[in-house]
């Protein structure tokens, strides 16, 4: 992920532990640029894309396969979006 982050990272707060639990609450909180992996480069187009990649992750995570977006849509969901780079 663009978290620069391991899964689990052992070492932090119990509410900061498990990544992508983190990183959700933070897209929650519409701080996604807390999330980025402090190497990359911040910009419009960086924030935006760290935002379009955790809305996406969220969807991936629903609770009901139901909710869930095909695979075929999520392939072409990143090819839209790499052609908006």
């Amino acid at each position: 992920m663009m978290t620069g982050r391991h899964p689990i990272e052992t070492n932090r707060t119990i509410d900061e532990r498990v990544t992508i639990k983190w990183a959700m609450r933070i897209l929650k909180h519409g701080d996604s640029i807390i999330a980025m992996d402090p190497r990359l480069r911040r910009s419009p187009a960086s924030i935006e894309a760290v935002e379009k990649v955790l809305k996406l992750a969220r969807q991936c995570l629903a609770p009901s396969r139901l909710a869930r977006p095909a695979m075929k849509n999520v392939q072409r969901y990143y090819g839209e979006f790499e052609h908006s780079l």
